[in-house]
């Protein structure tokens, strides 16, 4: 009995330690999708983005917007090659969006494209 005790405690530890290095990851990557849409200074913001987006650990909805956030730091840099991608990469996760479609429009008429 004491044993069964001592290995379900094992287990348990074990089972946190090695889980934790991915909610701290997922709690980073989080962090870091929310402090990009704060900064509002352009290279931060793609910084930022880029490490939230790069960790592949955002839900679709929150990695919608910071792809949407990247890509409008983009165009204040007038990269607007890159906002495109980023649109596009955001669109490919949730086609409904009308947000990222109207981003993305605005883009498309910054380059001439109609």
């Amino acid at each position: 009995m004491i044993l069964g005790a001592v290995l379900a405690v094992f287990a348990v530890a074990v089972y946190a330690s090695h889980t934790a290095p991915i909610r701290t990851a997922k709690a980073a990557a989080l962090a870091d999708a929310e402090a990009c849409a704060e900064v509002g200074e352009p290279r931060k913001m793609v910084a930022l983005c880029g490490r939230a987006i790069a960790t592949g650990m955002l839900p679709d909805d929150v990695l919608v917007l910071t792809y949407s956030n990247r890509a409008f730091a983009y165009v204040n840099m007038e990269l607007f090659a890159n906002a495109l991608r980023d649109y596009g990469a955001a669109l490919r996760i949730n086609s409904s969006d009308a947000v990222t479609y109207a981003g993305r429009a605005q883009v498309n008429n910054l380059m001439n494209n109609w």
